[in-house]
């Protein structure tokens, strides 16, 4: 049976018996928790272990071997990609640990400075979200490409965004050029690293941009805490101002 929860904009993939979207022949799920289209993959593709590249093998090469996939950077950009996403797998463990003991009697300043006063449902969905975030970064095959925004000259301080490319693989876009990721810290308010935590919660738990910004992300927590369990900002700022 599936272990991951589905997505309702993706009826297939609510299915617990559905083995990759139904289409066997062109998607792998080497993992139990994603499936990842394999066509374009060259047949004479030998993988960094020595093995012949089966669509299998070459899955789970790519993400043991780099955890990501990259398209349009140097090797300097992809460096510093790997080195953002495993800090954000970090926070994301960070973050779904320190959710564990919140419960409606013993919520944390730290879950009500984001995502205000306690509620049950509220710290359920919560959890759920960091469940999603951490399993992504942990198990999925993450596809970053380089992105050049239609406003980028009026815009240089553009973080990222997220897609679902022509092969029904989520894709995170950041930066080619841009002053704002790449200037960014890797850990910290506003990193690299919580990018990728906003922009994975944005694809793998459908969260919302409702607000930006530390100021405004507190207020959001007092004035609307409906709205700031669904605000990608608010996940990123519980990750980025841990312990």
């Amino acid at each position: 049976m599936d272990r991951r929860q589905g997505e309702r904009r993706d009826p297939n993939s609510l299915h617990n018996y559905i083995y990759c979207h139904a289409d066997p022949s062109d998607r792998v799920d080497p993992t139990g928790y994603a499936d990842i289209g394999f066509a374009g993959f060259a047949p004479d593709i030998v993988t960094p272990q020595g093995w012949p590249a089966t669509p299998e093998i070459v899955a789970y090469a790519y993400r043991q071997d780099t955890g990501i996939a990259c398209f349009g950077f140097s090797p300097s950009e992809e460096e510093q990609l790997r080195a953002a996403v495993k800090i954000a797998m970090q926070m994301a463990s960070e973050a779904v640990e320190s959710m564990k003991d919140v419960t409606y009697d013993n919520v944390t300043g730290r879950y009500v400075r984001w995502f205000g006063e306690r509620d049950e449902y509220r710290i359920k969905a919560v959890k759920r979200v960091w469940d999603r975030v951490e399993a992504a970064l942990k198990y999925d095959f993450l596809k970053f490409e380089a992105h050049q925004p239609r406003y980028f000259t009026s815009d240089r301080n553009y973080m990222g965004n997220s897609i679902i490319d022509s092969r029904n693989m989520f894709c995170l876009r950041v930066g080619d050029g841009s002053e704002g990721f790449w200037t960014a810290p890797l850990r910290g308010e506003d990193s690299k690293a919580g990018t990728i935590i906003h922009e994975i919660s944005h694809m793998y738990a459908s969260t919302h941009d409702h607000a930006y910004g530390t100021i405004d992300c507190k207020h959001l927590a007092v004035d609307e805490p409906k709205k700031a369990v669904d605000n990608a900002d608010s996940y990123e700022f519980f990750a980025e101002f841990g312990k």
